[in-house]
């Protein structure tokens, strides 16, 4: 999906290409008055012709996800990714999601490749000041702890797994997540973050004979043989676990309560013997005797950042809030007094953002501004919207389009919309991306989201997604079912419940506590686990946790953080899961070879009934729809269950099989 076509007319526009001009003056640094709905549109513009990376800065963080979904949208043949915040309270022993880490640590490896092999295909990142702002290691240890592998080379099939697992790679039997590697034979299946599938490395003896991508869920390699760049799998170095406790041996860990100091000197020795554990991160991010930032591992990049003065508040309140932490955490014993920041200085964040070249802007200029060089692009123009009026929507099409406008629909449900439009006597066109600017008079439809639509009369182009269309009204159906299940669990979870959390094990719930956050104050599960160790999990994490389920009426084991105890009761019962998935797959092999009734492909009546439900489906449900036909039209017997909370709309998935099977 691309509407690269766009911005190809975008650019003749002297407004935009002067701003562009501008952007690419590395000596330079100049603002950028823009409208909000543009700025991805014009980064991507700025994007195609500069083979360094762009990093992207945000005052909040969904701003910075909202910024890598548009983007990835307009730009072509450039990778976007998103740097994430890690979601916790600074100075907070609190868990860190092994998620969020692998997609930052592929964030630094996308930008290793791109210092050690330069290609035009450089990456786009997106990121907020706070995420900024936590200490990464230095580049230089993560250079020195990555591993190339290419056909043909020879190494030590040994040699390998070991610095895998200095590496911070975890050996499993069965790789599924980045972070994991799987040893058999001359065979390692390796899932590195930086790469987006798997990676199948072949061994002939101790000749590397094949390089291969495979899909997880099939186990089966595709695509050729290329060299393979393998960087740490986490952020947390722990081959420098033994400086780190040298460190921690120069604190006062006195002033601890005594069930902290017991965690704290487990942890210590853990670091000591360099051993990877679920909370070294917070001990890494504040005590490494060097550390660096993003902009460190990006030192040529071009460095965008949206309403400076906002990223400037946010990086002082962030700072501000981590005192106040800090602050709280030494009183109540949790804290040694004389332990560091896990954050760079808003001082030293903003020296280095003071230097970006761009800064994007939809202030007009004011005399408290910076004093520097501004260019206008004063082209854009707000779009109405239609709040779900469809008829108002094509009598306003029909008008812009004999205006000789080029209109550009984008829309989640771009199919659905296009033949709604067609019963409203609008004529449009479906398309997939625009690699060339489309016609005057013509209206296009393409399938993807944006969060906002503009005009740009000079060039003749209207814009309009899904936040015009139909608004919120419309739109509210748009959520996630976990939200609700999670409320629901919530709700039924009591003080002393035995509860499982996916990294760290058994565990008691012993109610909601409220701490210190960037936007306030912010609730947290409070976790008992073995003999003193505790645990403190965001609630909107909440989907990491279940209750207990067990066979008997006997109370669970609690398990002990920082162990491998957990860890060896997963593989245990993946063993066990792998015994039952084989039966199955001999079960659904046998199901295969069975014949059924395929039914035919959707009619004319098909698509008029389904067109006369009132709402926009979500992706969930499109989804489901899509499978349950393809279910139907191939020649073997249905298996397949459609379930969902009430008012999830399971009724307006179902009741389309029946009229399909009618039809036929």
């Amino acid at each position: 999906m691309s509407l690269i076509g766009l911005l190809n007319l975008l650019g003749k526009d002297a407004g935009v290409s002067g701003a562009l001009s501008a952007g690419f003056e590395k000596s330079s640094r100049r603002i950028v008055e823009i409208r909000d709905g543009a700025k991805a549109a014009f980064i991507s513009a700025l994007a195609c012709d500069s083979h360094a990376p762009i990093i992207v800065v945000t005052a909040e963080e969904s701003r910075a996800v909202e910024f890598a979904n548009d983007i990835s949208v307009w730009a072509r043949n450039k990778p976007v990714i998103h740097f994430p915040d890690v979601d916790v309270p600074a100075y907070s022993l609190l868990a860190i999601s092994n998620e969020l880490l692998a997609q930052r640590v592929s964030v630094l490896g996308r930008l290793q490749q791109q210092l050690e092999s330069p290609s035009p295909a450089s990456p786009i990142i997106t990121t907020s000041v706070r995420a900024l702002m936590r200490h990464l290691m230095p580049l230089n240890e993560f250079l020195s702890h990555s591993l190339s592998l290419a056909p043909g080379c020879r190494s030590d099939l040994n040699e390998v797994t070991r610095k895998l697992i200095a590496m911070g790679y975890q050996s499993t039997p069965l790789v599924e997540r980045p972070g994991e590697f799987a040893h058999r034979g001359g065979i390692i299946d390796i899932f590195t973050p930086n790469e987006g599938w798997p990676i199948r490395v072949d061994f002939l003896g101790s000749e590397l004979e094949s390089i291969r991508k495979f899909d997880p869920k099939t186990q089966r390699s595709f695509g050729s043989s290329h060299p393979l760049l393998l960087t740490p799998a986490t952020e947390v170095p722990t081959w420098l676990g033994p400086d780190i406790a040298t460190r921690l041996d120069e604190m006062n860990l006195d002033a601890l309560r005594a069930e902290d100091r017991d965690v704290w000197s487990r942890h210590h020795d853990q670091l000591k013997n360099s051993e990877h554990f679920d909370d070294a991160a917070f001990y890494n991010m504040s005590l490494l005797p060097r550390t660096a930032s993003l902009f460190d591992y990006a030192p040529s990049s071009l460095v965008v950042v949206d309403e400076f003065d906002h990223v400037t508040a946010a990086a002082r309140h962030t700072e501000t809030l981590a005192e106040t932490n800090r602050e709280r955490l030494t009183a109540n014993g949790e804290l040694p007094p004389e332990f560091p920041s896990p954050l760079c200085s808003t001082a030293h964040i903003l020296s280095q953002l003071d230097k970006s070249q761009l800064r994007l802007t939809y202030a007009p200029e004011l005399p408290t501004s910076a004093n520097l060089p501004r260019s206008t692009v004063d082209g854009f123009e707000a779009q109405k919207p239609y709040g779900g009026r469809l008829q108002h929507m094509a009598d306003d099409l029909l008008q812009l389009r004999d205006a000789n406008n080029r209109i550009v629909i984008v829309s989640h449900q771009g199919e659905r919309l296009q033949r709604l439009l067609a019963e409203q006597g609008v004529d449009s066109s479906l398309a997939e991306e625009l690699l060339e600017p489309p016609e005057p008079k013509t209206i296009s439809v393409l399938k993807a989201t944006l969060a906002e639509g503009w005009r740009h009369p000079d060039s003749k182009l209207v814009l309009i997604t899904d936040s015009e269309l139909f608004g919120r009204k419309t739109l509210r159906r748009l959520r996630k079912g976990a939200g609700n299940a999670d409320r629901t669990f919530l709700a039924d979870l009591k003080t002393g419940d035995f509860v499982v959390h996916v990294e760290h094990g058994v565990g008691r719930f012993q109610g909601i506590v409220q701490m210190n956050e960037s936007s306030g104050q912010r609730e947290y599960l409070a976790l008992e686990y073995m003999g003193t160790d505790r645990l403190y999990i965001p609630v909107d994490q909440i989907g990491r946790i279940q209750k207990y389920v067990g066979m008997s009426d006997r109370e669970p084991k609690l398990n002990r953080l920082g162990t491998a105890d957990w860890t060896k009761a997963k593989k245990k019962a993946q063993r066990s899961a792998e015994e039952i998935a084989s039966e199955l797959l001999d079960i659904y092999a046998a199901r295969e070879t069975s014949v059924g009734h395929p039914f035919e492909e959707d009619s004319l009546w098909q698509r008029e009934f389904e067109d006369k439900f009132l709402f926009i489906e979500t992706p969930d449900q499109l989804q489901a729809i899509t499978d349950v036909k393809g279910d139907m039209e191939r020649p073997r017997p249905m298996d397949r269950l459609i379930a969902g909370d009430v008012g999830y709309g399971k009724t307006e998935v179902a009741l389309r099989a029946p009229f399909k099977a009618a039809m036929s």
